[in-house]
């Protein structure tokens, strides 16, 4: 079987603001908001299409807080209902605590990321610019404790930008101790979004684009309208640009797989595929 993955976008609602974050960059002609229940249950038909020759990965993220999204739960357990597949969740935490019991009880989601990236206040609100540092801590805290050993594997994200480096090591030795036998701390390059974001925080690096080079029709990131990128970056665009390759309207999962691979070749070569750094370790 070929491992492939989904991301899959239920909301462009956040309460961050990063400025890490290329939803600055998002053009008018995206509506905000949370997927529609026509567009969700089409993308859950699509899912249930997928050969059999695949073994998805289903990535919910995107570029709004997920847990925003009140039907949530109801769409994991869609997915779930007709794709036995693993599915990962993403979130920055800060409304865990009003969903974190029902992920755990239901025991649909299997890889949680938690992502805190900053590892004290200070970074936090600077470059979330939030004031919920303690909030967020407090709740990945809690639904470690509650979790036990039980799934989702979850992993604490802290991404390194030369402000955060003094601090990652004394951070990391932190969470490791409310950490249970399947978790773990990742500590995650920082992503430039094809060079346009970031720009003063890290260098970009040519040719580092995973999605072409490893993943070439084995990812596929789908936003909330139903535009199927090659990349994560793509599903932040317009649906005019290059990197996205069709709609789940027009096209099966299978079909935009395949899309997916034959453009790798020409995405590869072009400026913003140069300029993307998304080689996260």
């Amino acid at each position: 079987m070929t491992n492939i993955r989904i991301q899959v976008e239920v909301t462009t609602r956040c309460n961050h603001n990063c400025l890490y974050c290329p939803r600055h960059i998002i053009p008018e002609t995206r509506t905000w908001g949370d997927i529609t229940p026509e567009m969700s249950d089409l993308l859950i038909s699509r899912i249930s299409e997928i050969d059999g020759e695949y073994n998805p990965l289903f990535s919910i993220s995107g570029f709004g807080e997920t847990t925003l999204y009140p039907k949530l739960m109801d769409f994991i357990h869609e997915i779930k209902s007709v794709r036995k597949s693993r599915i990962r969740l993403n979130t920055n935490a800060s409304s865990l605590h009003k969903i974190g019991h029902e992920i755990i009880s239901s025991q649909l989601i299997d890889l949680m990321g938690l992502s805190l990236n900053l590892p004290t206040e200070e970074l936090h609100k600077k470059y979330t610019r939030t004031n919920d540092f303690a909030i967020v801590s407090r709740n990945i805290i809690d639904f470690l404790e509650e979790k036990g050993n039980r799934k989702p594997a979850s992993e604490v994200r802290l991404i390194k930008i030369p402000e955060s480096m003094p601090y990652l090591e004394e951070s990391t030795e932190y969470w490791k101790q409310h950490l249970n036998k399947n978790d773990r701390v990742s500590l995650s390059k920082l992503l430039n979004w094809g060079g346009l974001v970031g720009e003063h925080l890290q260098k970009p690096r040519n040719n580092s684009c995973r999605y072409q080079r490893d993943l070439a029709g084995k990812h596929l990131s789908i936003n909330k309208e139903g535009y199927a990128s090659v990349c994560c970056f793509g599903i932040a665009v317009n649906h005019t640009h290059p990197f996205i390759i069709g709609n789940i309207k027009e096209h099966s999962i299978n079909d935009l797989l395949m899309m997916a691979k034959k453009r790798a070749p020409e995405l590869i070569g072009s400026s913003v595929c140069e300029n993307c750094n998304n080689d996260m370790t």
